[in-house]
């Protein structure tokens, strides 16, 4: 009976007394203070204004996915101030400013403003260089594409096409293949790098292409590495003749030959090995010559008819201007043989224009040759000549710039076609170290960006010439 007392006495007191009241603080907590930022890299977290750097990346952002840089700009810029790095594991801040500036690079026609552009745009490689390291191999690959095809800017690709190299090993982007190669073949034709270098770069190349193009796992990978070296090794091909031996080519050529010894075979591989130093000293290219050209093999012993003989008495005493027209009477004689008016047009066409500077009758007279002997390659070569030294008639005798250098596009063209003519020969021969020495002096790219002009697309070349070609670039 007692502790049921005592029971209701403790419940009694519990009820009286109540709840007891809870005082609870509303002081903010300060967060612990964010360890400070790699300079120009500070995250949304090491912000002084966390939120409101969360919104401008948000709000720019909204802009860029629809394009709208001109709107993008203030924001991104606002942005790129506060927090750069973004949240810290992604370098978008740094890439949408590059999209940004591209954008009204591409769009400026005023020099300095374009110079403005890029030079934000390299500092923003640099940047996200800075505060991301690993995205080294991606931002090399953009900044050499950007360096090459948009500024017209090669100063500096072969530096950076090493460490891209270096950095990227067997990663290395296929988008400075051409680019590199490129930039080492021009330095090399105006000797700023040594035969050694140029085909250390060849070489550096090449092993990074034939890992990928082996890559069974991603055939669209595969695909891309396959057609950047095509580029890069056909830029390579127009010095290939002084950077690689004879031997090189042999080596590459030998297992087509051997499983399919014949003529056609004999016949392509002639003017693939020829242009590349190879001559019948070396016993490949013998086989190959005497089976691609066996009659020309068992006649070279016949002295061949002199041309001056046959011309030269008759025009001794006569000027130039007799000369030529004294070829053009026989080259209209129906009882002379084709093959002594093949002779007659062609002396008329080297002293036509190049003694009397008659280049379109030099020109007339050439293309007559060809008529007469089909299997010659030397009017074209003629031709190529006339063409590559008509730079001051077609430039109101400046002979610099864009209308000075568009002929050795048909000037190579018709150098190309001395090759394929008469393949393997002398004429061959010269014919492609006149298209090594002018490649070099074609239109740049800027100046075809100024004509509105792309590589490859159709164009004829006027002044007197009016010939169809194809554009290129050195």
């Amino acid at each position: 009976m007692r502790n049921i007392f005592f029971i209701i006495a403790l419940i009694t007191v519990a009820a009286c007394g109540g709840p007891k009241e809870v005082t609870v603080d509303e002081t903010p907590v300060k967060k612990a203070p964010v360890k400070a930022a790699k300079a120009g890299c500070e995250t949304f977290d090491n912000t002084p204004d966390p939120q409101e750097a969360t919104k401008l990346h948000v709000l720019y952002r909204d802009y860029i996915k629809v394009k709208d840089y001109d709107n993008a700009l203030p924001l991104w810029e606002k942005s790129y101030r506060m927090s750069p790095a973004a949240n810290g594991k992604t370098s978008v801040v740094y890439k949408d400013g590059v999209k940004i500036y591209k954008h009204f690079f591409k769009n400026a026609t005023d020099a300095a403003k374009k110079e403005e552009y890029k030079n934000k745009i390299l500092e923003l490689y640099d940047g996200r260089l800075n505060c991301f390291p690993d995205d080294e191999n991606a931002v090399l690959s953009q900044k050499i594409r950007d360096l090459y095809y948009d500024f017209d800017d090669k100063s500096n690709i072969l530096a950076l096409g090493k460490r891209a190299l270096e950095v990227g090993g067997m990663d290395a982007s296929p988008a400075i293949f051409y680019a590199y190669a490129d930039v080492a073949a021009t330095d090399f034709i105006d000797e700023k790098l040594s035969k050694e270098e140029a085909l250390d770069i060849y070489n550096k190349l090449n092993k990074v292409a034939v890992h990928n193009m082996n890559n069974d796992e991603d055939p669209e990978k595969a695909g891309r590495y396959a057609k950047a070296w095509d580029d890069a090794r056909g830029r390579y091909e127009l010095i290939g003749a002084y950077v690689f031996d004879c031997q090189r080519y042999v080596d590459q050529y030998r297992g087509e030959f051997d499983a399919s010894p014949t003529k056609e075979t004999a016949r392509a591989l002639v003017p693939k090995l020829s242009v590349k130093g190879c001559d019948q000293s070396n016993a490949f290219f013998a086989q190959v010559w005497n089976t691609a050209y066996p009659k020309i093999v068992r006649t070279t012993t016949t002295k061949p008819t002199s041309t001056r003989t046959t011309t030269g008495s008759s025009t001794a005493g006569m000027s130039d201007r007799e000369k030529v027209a004294y070829y053009e009477d026989k080259i209209n004689d129906p009882s002379i043989a084709d093959s002594k008016k093949f002779a007659y047009a062609l002396n008329g066409a080297n002293i036509a224009y190049s003694r009397l500077g008659q280049k379109s009758k030099g020109r007339s007279l050439a293309r007559k040759a060809a008529k007469y002997n089909p299997s010659s390659g030397k009017p074209y070569l003629v031709i190529g000549k006339i063409y590559a030294g008509s730079g001051k008639d077609c430039s109101g005798g400046k002979g610099v710039g864009f209308d000075a250098q568009q002929v050795v596009w048909v000037a190579i063209d018709q150098w190309k076609r001395a090759i394929s003519t008469e393949p393997g020969s002398e004429v061959a021969r010269e014919a492609q170290d006149l298209i090594n020495k002018y490649t070099q002096y074609m239109p740049s790219q800027e100046d075809g960006f100024m004509k509105g002009l792309k590589a490859g697309q159709s164009y004829t070349v006027g002044c007197w010439i009016n010939e169809s070609t194809k554009v290129r670039f050195k």
